[in-house]
């Protein structure tokens, strides 16, 4: 898990770092199965601040369209394109 602010969101008891480090992956595993909208939402807030705050400013992006996918064991990620302003045209020889 590469995301430390999450799990201090969903460790309430802030014990998590008492444990082994095996018994602490096993443990942001539950946490994460256990609250899966938090989690859902956590991604979400991510790819819209990254949008907002870093694409936004250092690219300039006309458009853009994603989506978010969950494999099997609830891994959330993100599809998505972007337009920018003064790209190259892909269909000019």
């Amino acid at each position: 898990m590469q995301w430390p602010e999450l799990i201090s969101l969903l460790d309430l008891s802030n014990d998590l770092h008492k444990l082994s480090t095996a018994e602490q992956g096993r443990m942001r595993a539950k946490l994460l199965n256990d609250n899966p909208a938090i989690a859902a939402w956590f991604l979400q807030m991510r790819v819209k601040n990254y949008f907002k705050y870093y694409l936004n400013d250092e690219f300039s992006v006309v458009d853009y369209w994603y989506r978010f996918e969950w494999q099997n064991r609830g891994s959330g990620h993100v599809h998505g394109f972007l337009w920018l302003k003064d790209s190259p045209n892909m269909f000019l020889r």
